[in-house]
């Protein structure tokens, strides 16, 4: 009697300290060491463990929040003892700003609102060179002389007087490879345009402002009267030293109309005030006035080299005498990305399609601060935005900044980044919740995935690494490899009959913890070869995997272990079924009245039946009787 007292006595401790408890559970190191071990190590100083890895998640907390976005550099793809890493960091990092600028692209031509027309292809499959076809601006013509003067203009406002914020390095002025050229030809410079295939293009790139100084061999003397002189500096020879135009060509715009006849003149008179030059070589003015042409004089038969100018093409005329003026074409080769024609089917020219202005900045063309990057590309867009609206300007323009997609995606990489573990943290819940069936331990669960992401980040921003391309990849898998041992442990603890928490929490151990642990070991050490990797990549995603490890098997066992048995749930607490048992009573509650509503309605109806059946029944009868009774009376009769 005594031995089955004692027998009863043990089987109630097992179950209040754990129904794991029988010597047979813990043959094996692992089993035994936590339950001997661990457990009692961790439920004696639980309050302590929680607050050192509290206090190691604050400190990281404080790193995670320093983290900034990188830009992705070419030369980090493989180590610094790598000629490749040596060779891109010396091109892009040693440069001086000066040696390698920024520039900014104001482009004429193209529609400023869409530019490039897919055809019906996602942006995410567009291939530089190969998708879309651009999408020009019909209104886009340089023969119209307003137009000529806004691209000077133009050019010259962001020479002369910036908007603040641009940028702009406006100490090279315009066009500063032909600053010493009295033509604005690159082979009138000192040394004849042979440093022009190694000469960065400083300064404002305008050629329209080259052009301006090739045709304006004579200038106005006197605007209001229409008088010309000589530029003295000019190499070329013009057909006369001084002479007066009628009309005023500064009043032209697609021809002249003469105020007595209402007609078109397309030829301008010039009234020679010296003698006339032999052997005289030079071109005429600018802006270039469409369907004008320039005689001599109204009686000579003879035109001079002066501008003759061809209705629709004169511009693109007067560009290509420019272009192709010497014999080594330098000044083709330097403008040649500065304009843009189209031909038709068979090759020939229709019209010059795109302009444009090169203005160079202040900042590095690989500039790795995008928030400065990003405040000079607003600035840009605000100040495209006022020139477009402004009705003084004929052409559109559309603002084209190097880099600035790059900028655009590093300032997004960390609130992404933190938005992507946050919707990872917040499935994460879902899934532990569903599975455990339990809020508080998928809350508990949860708090702890959340800490050891945090970590992560602040060991990211410890090592250096900021937050760039690479790492942006990298932490998407945290929570999965976060949630992992975490989840083990929680479904454990669920899983256990143990009637007290310390019960609970020491099932979940002796039975998980060894899986807990021996699966760490094995991933912590299959992660060590990557640490020597070559490509970069692979070195960081093994530092990865061995951090995120590590901290998960700190965490799972310590913090999470620890809180389980303080507030980890007992019996239906935090069970799910707490919020939907009263609702599915009622539905059952509900149905059941249903049901017994029917039954009666059943049974009234079935009543009915029998009655209809019974008095059916009976009427059958008396016919039967009074049927019999009168074949009766008629036998008696016969």
């Amino acid at each position: 009697m005594s031995a089955e007292l004692n027998t009863k006595i043990e089987s109630a401790k097992n179950k209040l300290i754990g129904s794991s408890s029988s010597d047979n559970d813990y043959e094996e190191f692992l089993p035994r060491w936590f339950r001997d071990k661990y457990t009692p190590f961790l439920l004696k100083r639980r309050k302590l463990i929680i607050a050192i890895l509290v206090a190691m998640w604050a400190v990281f907390l404080g790193f995670a929040t320093q983290l900034e976005a990188v830009p992705f550099k070419l030369y980090e793809l493989l180590p610094e003892t790598q000629n490749f890493h040596q060779v891109i960091f010396v091109q892009e990092e040693w440069k001086t700003r000066t040696s390698n600028p920024l520039q900014v692209h104001l482009l004429f031509g193209l529609d400023h609102r869409q530019p490039l027309n897919l055809h019906g292809t996602r942006p995410k499959n567009f291939v530089s060179g190969e998708t879309g076809t651009p999408e020009w601006d019909n209104r886009f013509d340089l023969d119209e002389i307003s137009a000529q003067l806004q691209m000077i203009r133009v050019a010259e406002e962001f020479a002369i007087n910036p908007r603040s914020g641009l940028k702009i390095d406006n100490q090279e002025g315009i066009n500063r490879q032909i600053v010493d050229s009295r033509t604005g030809s690159l082979e009138d410079t000192i040394d004849g345009g042979a440093s022009s295939s190694v000469q960065g293009a400083y300064g404002i790139q305008s050629l329209f402002h080259a052009l301006q100084t090739w045709e304006n061999v004579s200038i106005a003397a006197d605007s209001d009267t229409g008088e010309y002189i000589k530029v003295i500096e000019h190499s070329c020879i013009p057909c006369w030293n001084t002479f007066k135009i009628e009309p005023n060509p500064f009043d032209l715009d697609r021809g002249y109309i003469d105020p007595e006849l209402g007609t078109v003149i397309d030829a301008l008179i010039i009234n020679a005030t010296s003698n006339l030059n032999n052997d005289c070589n030079c071109y005429g003015f600018f802006p270039i006035a469409s369907d004008v042409c320039l005689y001599e004089t109204r009686a000579s038969s003879t035109e001079t080299l002066l501008k003759c100018s061809e209705s629709n093409d004169n511009v693109a005329e007067q560009i290509g005498n420019f272009l192709s003026s010497g014999f080594t074409s330098v000044d083709e080769q330097w403008w040649t990305d500065y304009i843009f024609a189209i031909g038709d089917s068979y090759g020939r020219f229709t019209r010059i399609a795109m302009y444009d202005i090169q203005v160079m900045t202040v900042l590095s063309a690989s500039e790795s601060d995008f928030k400065k990057g990003l405040r000079m590309a607003k600035k840009f867009d605000d100040w495209m935005d006022d020139h477009n609206s402004d009705s003084q300007n004929p052409l559109r323009v559309l603002v084209y900044v190097p880099g600035a997609e790059e900028w655009k995606v590093s300032s997004i990489l960390v609130p992404s980044g933190i938005q992507n573990l946050l919707l990872s943290l917040a499935l994460a819940f879902v899934v532990l919740l569903l599975a455990s069936g339990n809020y508080i331990t998928a809350t508990i669960a949860t708090i702890t995935i959340g800490m050891i992401c945090t970590c992560v980040l602040g060991f990211i921003q410890i090592l250096g690494w900021g937050l760039g391309a690479i790492e942006s990849v990298l932490i998407v898998i945290v929570v999965g490899f976060s949630v992992d041992y975490t989840v083990h442990l929680a479904d454990s603890y669920m899983a256990s009959k143990s009637l007290t928490r310390e019960g609970k929490t020491l099932d979940a151990l002796v039975h998980t913890g060894q899986s807990v642990l021996s699966g760490a070991i094995s991933t912590l050490g299959a992660s060590l070869p990557m640490f020597g990797a070559q490509i970069i990549f692979f070195q960081k995603f093994g530092i990865f995997i061995f951090l995120t490890i590590a901290l998960s098997l700190i965490y799972s066992l310590g913090f999470f272990a620890a809180v389980m048995p303080i507030i980890g749930p007992l019996g239906t607490s935090g069970t799910l079924t707490n919020f939907y048992r009263t609702f599915v009573q009622s539905i059952h509650d509900h149905i059941k009245e249903l049901e017994d509503e029917q039954q009666k309605i059943d049974a009234m109806n079935k009543a009915q039946s029998e009655m209809i059946l019974l008095s059916i029944h009976e009427e059958s009868e008396e016919n039967d009787t009074s049927a019999h009774d009168e074949t009766k009376k008629e036998m008696d009769a016969s």
